[in-house]
């Protein structure tokens, strides 16, 4: 099996379980067609802060334990006047 993203032969995906609330709110607030490119984006970003870094374990523990959450790390540019 190839890493293929082609369209062709193998694609790789990630499987987890949700509660369904969890499925019904992200259902009715992500647009259709969105969940893909939004899921994406978010792994690309934590594949890039764990990668060669020292410190994986920590970064894994402190989003497991919500002590860092996504909304932590949005930065909204200041309005220019």
């Amino acid at each position: 099996m190839s890493n293929n993203t082609d369209g062709k032969g193998y694609r790789p995906r990630l499987s987890v379980e949700i509660r369904q609330d969890q499925y019904d709110k992200l259902e009715r607030l992500i647009p259709w067609g969105m969940q893909k490119h939004l899921f994406e984006a978010i792994v690309d970003d934590l594949i890039f802060m764990l990668d060669d870094n020292t410190n994986k374990e920590l970064i894994i523990g402190a989003i497991i334990t919500k002590n860092v959450r996504l909304w932590d790390l949005l930065v909204i540019p200041e309005k220019r006047e």
